[in-house]
């Protein structure tokens, strides 16, 4: 009976250190708001989990929008054929392309001063008839446009170009002599 009551005394001693651990492993008002601080961030977190997990859209909700854009498609090519349609729906029609501004070169610069500085001892109507002779290429003739502030395009006729020059430089005269 000795070694009866020697266990029955370990195990009480063990029974007893046991019952300490769990109290002293048992956490303090503090470490339990910590604890439940946490369990609330995790929880909120999860909840908002949820709700972007429900506010995706389902194969179906996708169907419903590929119906959708195919029908805006139809109307876009239909619009593309009515400007009236075209027109209500705020589309524009494509513009054509601006042409190109000219180049004029450095060179073809000086070549045009050099001949508006010969033009200007000549009349009204030798500066005509010279500009208008084939002496002068259509470039150079855009050339001597550039250089006095006149706008030309690939697409004017020499005659009023012509016109264009020597109206400048009659205009420019009669101003002098006021």
């Amino acid at each position: 009976m000795g070694k009866s009551k020697q266990r029955n005394h370990l195990k009480t001693k063990t029974f007893i250190a046991g019952l300490r651990d769990i109290v002293s492993a048992v956490p303090t008002e503090s470490d339990k708001q910590e604890i439940q601080r946490s369990f609330s961030v995790v929880i909120e977190f999860l909840t908002s989990l949820q709700k972007n997990f429900d506010a995706l859209p389902s194969t179906e909700d996708m169907n419903k929008v590929s119906q959708a854009i195919q029908k805006l498609d139809r109307l876009f090519v239909k619009a593309e054929a009515d400007p009236v349609l075209a027109s209500t729906l705020g589309l524009r029609r494509p513009t054509p392309t601006r042409r190109s501004k000219l180049t004029i070169t450095e060179d073809e610069t000086a070549k045009a001063k050099a001949t508006l500085a010969k033009l200007e001892s000549l009349t009204i109507d030798e500066i005509r008839s010279q500009l208008q002779s084939k002496t002068y290429s259509m470039s150079e003739l855009r050339a001597i446009a550039s250089v006095m502030g006149i706008r030309s395009t690939k697409g004017i006729n020499r005659d009023t170009l012509v016109h264009q020059i020597t109206m400048k430089i009659a205009n420019y005269r009669g101003y002098q002599r006021l």
